[in-house]
């Protein structure tokens, strides 16, 4: 089973299981606690009719729910997108720090 880091119009990101994404929308759970439905794609629970759609956006997709989570964090902390959509898995560290200028 296979997982998606996604990003959702409005900017926030999640892990799903590939079968809650259609064509370019994915299924959400009306859960109240987001904690239950992170529980429900690491399970990769079958979607209900009812779930609301929502457009998104694919960043990356992934063997098993926790490759899909650490690249999430690497995602959150600011690595590059172009970086996390690559094949080739690079480790990344902190942003650089700006240069100070003379005064």
């Amino acid at each position: 089973m296979s997982f998606h880091l996604i990003r959702f119009a409005n900017g926030d990101i999640a892990v799903v299981p590939d079968k809650w994404c259609d064509d370019g929308m994915v299924y959400w759970p009306k859960y109240k606690n987001t904690e239950h439905a992170k529980r429900a794609a690491a399970n990769s629970e079958d979607h209900e009719p009812n779930w609301p759609k929502y457009d998104i956006t694919i960043i990356r997709t992934c063997d098993n729910y926790k490759d899909a989570c650490r690249i999430m964090e690497q995602y959150q902390t600011g690595c590059n997108t172009s970086d996390l959509q690559s094949e080739a898995e690079q480790e990344c560290g902190p942003p650089d720090k700006r240069q100070r200028r003379p005064v």
